[in-house]
């Protein structure tokens, strides 16, 4: 696997990478915690401020289902916690999105 400077990453650093950052994001236990790198979070938030905006969009839709039964807030970071996944998905089978 390349990182984005053209580095090869070792696939174990990437598994503990990706441990974690699932960890600081959606939490083991089902809560929002605040650990981790508060700038990875950032971002990954203001990418689901875009996505839930687009029309028919998977994460919007999902967006929308938990925005039914939960705090906006929360389901913000949920669906965070989705495009992470989406994501890692992505990176490990080295495939395009699918929309």
């Amino acid at each position: 696997m390349v990182d984005e400077t053209g580095n090869k990453v070792d696939q174990l650093e990437f598994a503990n990478t990706r441990e974690a950052l699932e960890e600081f994001l959606c939490g083991r236990t089902g809560h929002i915690t605040k650990q981790g790198s508060r700038w990875l979070r950032w971002i990954l938030v203001q990418c689901v401020h875009v996505a839930v905006r687009q029309k028919d969009s998977r994460l919007g839709k999902y967006y929308a289902r938990l925005c039914r039964r939960k705090k906006k807030q929360v389901a913000t970071v949920a669906t965070a916690c989705k495009l992470l996944e989406i994501i890692y998905a992505m990176l490990r089978d080295n495939r395009p999105y699918k929309a």
